[in-house]
């Protein structure tokens, strides 16, 4: 392979890295704004009640981004992103023909995998033993953990990416 291509291949693969690494866990709200738009309200946001995550996000400054079929939730403390809920959404046609009775399509592997380089683009993830149901993952640093709920769950289909702190609570809450 000559010089050219690698370098072409070199700065293609670096513009992709700068692209996705904006929806990173540790953006701010106004970064994700400018790489996706608009965020999109949630009902629940004027919620005073204490919260059992009120430590590690800021409850109800949450915001729902679109990236083509692409779905995702930001959860925020202290305005920076501390975790991520994915679902892919069927197009209309797909919605037309979808074979599932939920509402959110099932993310392929190569999918699961640039995502959790989305949300930590300079991690190693490391598959944690689980089982069908839920697909587990941590960084090698246990930084940040992933689910992937791939059945028998109420967040079917979803990935969420979170950072230690917030999965430290997170795994408190799903034993009840």
């Amino acid at each position: 392979m000559n010089a050219t291509r690698k370098n072409t291949i070199l700065l293609a693969a670096l513009f992709v890295l700068t692209q996705v690494s904006d929806a990173q866990i540790g953006a701010t709200k106004t970064e994700l704004v400018k790489r996706y738009g608009s965020c999109e309200a949630n009902p629940a946001r004027n919620s005073k009640a204490p919260n059992i995550y009120d430590a590690v996000i800021d409850v109800g400054a949450d915001c729902t981004f679109r990236d083509g079929p692409i779905r995702f939730m930001a959860l925020f403390k202290s305005d920076r992103a501390v975790g991520f809920t994915f679902t892919k959404q069927p197009s209309f046609w797909e919605s037309l023909f979808h074979p599932f009775r939920y509402p959110d399509l099932p993310f392929s592997d190569p999918e699961i995998s640039t995502l959790l380089h989305t949300a930590a683009p300079t991690a190693e993830w490391l598959p944690v033993a689980g089982d069908a149901v839920v697909q587990r993952w941590r960084t090698s640093d246990s930084s940040a953990a992933a689910y992937y709920f791939a059945g028998g769950h109420n967040e079917l289909y979803h990935l969420i990416v979170q950072t230690s702190a917030v999965d430290e609570v997170f795994r408190k809450v799903e034993k009840y």
